[in-house]
């Protein structure tokens, strides 16, 4: 939470612009280590969801190779590993950010684009206790028909990140202030099944 409430002072001070996420590229800068800089090509700057993508995942995977000795969550590398070999695919951390930086096809992570989105509109909205969890929440977007929620905060943060240029969602978020039968029925066309569920 404190290093939300710094980053938005930051993104304030500096008069960063959040109105067009798919413009919004990084480079490495004196901060960024030598294996978060391995394959990344000189004086190059990528889309901004890559580089956050590639440490969000190589926590997760680096998580999953120490965790029976410090008990850490494996959540992520658990989901994966069924998927992925684990091992092979950190084998290189040089080869693992190339993949992330380069290879990545974004129509094929919707997913991880909304969920970087969420997190960086974040940085332009109130801090609060529920942001660490809006910004995951956002990566079930694709999922859904319409996304009910009553927070505001939360409804606020993906509809803004959702209004951007590209976004890989565009579904209806329905903010409820208190879940009615009124406001049930009205949802509730846009949220049935096209077919029939049984007899």
């Amino acid at each position: 939470m404190n290093v939300q409430k710094e980053q938005r002072e930051r993104v304030r001070d500096a008069g960063f612009n959040l109105c067009d996420l798919s413009r919004i590229t990084m480079s490495p800068s004196e901060e960024t280590t030598v294996e978060q800089r391995a394959g990344w090509a000189t004086g190059e700057e990528n889309a901004a969801w890559r580089p956050y993508n590639q440490e969000v995942y190589w926590s997760a995977f680096a998580t999953h190779r120490r965790a029976m000795l410090t008990h850490e969550d494996t959540t992520y590398a658990d989901w994966v590993c069924a998927w992925v070999d684990l091992r092979a695919m950190c084998a290189s951390r040089e080869a693992f950010n190339r993949f992330w930086l380069y290879e990545v096809e974004p129509a094929y992570m919707p997913r991880n684009w909304l969920r970087w989105a969420a997190d960086t509109v974040q940085e332009d909205t109130k801090s609060t206790d529920g942001n660490p969890i809006d910004a995951p929440h956002a990566s079930y977007l694709p999922d859904c028909d319409v996304f009910l929620t009553a927070d505001r905060t939360s409804c606020g943060c993906w509809t803004a990140s959702r209004s951007r240029p590209r976004p890989p969602w565009d579904g209806p978020i329905e903010r409820l202030q208190r879940p009615t039968t009124a406001s049930w029925r009205r949802l509730r066309p846009r949220c049935a099944p096209s077919e029939p569920l049984g007899p």
